[in-house]
């Protein structure tokens, strides 16, 4: 039994971002594999209650999240429902989406099952690249210290590439594991178009 943690779209049909793709991606292939029962839960931001959605692949839980202000509590209301929901799980390994607020959540709250963490970018660089000086200052502030908890106390890291391992080096101190990112079934069914 697997807890699979992070961002899930709401509209199966539009991604926001690449981790969304990837996690989605990821659970659609799980599905594949007859002896994992997988569970998804993910942080809806200024929702006020949970949403489960069972007619997908997976059961899906819609988690209420505070719109505003997670960074400074160190999502102190993510952990605590995050914990809350799990636990009825009780599942044998939780996966986490990202080193930032899924992944330090999970870590945080999910303290006595194992979690793997999948890496997918490095904030210290991610934010020079920011074009609004007040995000850029914002997530400075924030998200570093963040990723540096996260990749120090992750038992099992994931990697879609080595740059990460390379990137924080003696930081790590779990098993890390090159793992690509996962690819849907309906991008081989695409028409080459090599121009």
């Amino acid at each position: 039994r697997v807890a699979l943690v992070g961002p899930y779209p709401l509209d199966v049909t539009r991604f926001n971002g690449g981790v969304e793709a990837s996690f989605f991606n990821l659970v659609e292939g799980l599905t594949l594999l007859g002896d994992v029962d997988s569970h998804v839960f993910t942080f809806v931001s200024g929702a006020t209650e949970t949403r489960l959605k069972l007619d997908g692949p997976v059961p899906v839980s819609y988690l209420p999240a505070p719109a505003r202000l997670n960074n400074l509590t160190l999502y102190r209301h993510d952990r605590r429902v995050l914990k809350e929901i799990v636990s009825t799980l009780e599942p044998d390994i939780v996966h986490a989406q990202d080193a930032l607020g899924y992944g330090y959540t999970t870590l945080r709250a999910v303290r006595h099952i194992p979690v793997v963490l999948s890496i997918h970018g490095i904030v210290r660089e991610e934010v020079k690249f920011m074009a609004s000086r007040f995000d850029r200052l914002r997530t400075w502030m924030t998200g570093p210290p963040i990723q540096r908890y996260c990749v120090r106390h992750a038992s099992y890291l994931l990697q879609p590439s080595r740059y990460p391992e390379e990137y924080f080096g003696d930081l790590i101190r779990g098993s890390i594991v090159d793992v690509g990112n996962p690819i849907g079934e309906r991008f081989f069914d695409a028409d080459p178009s090599p121009e």
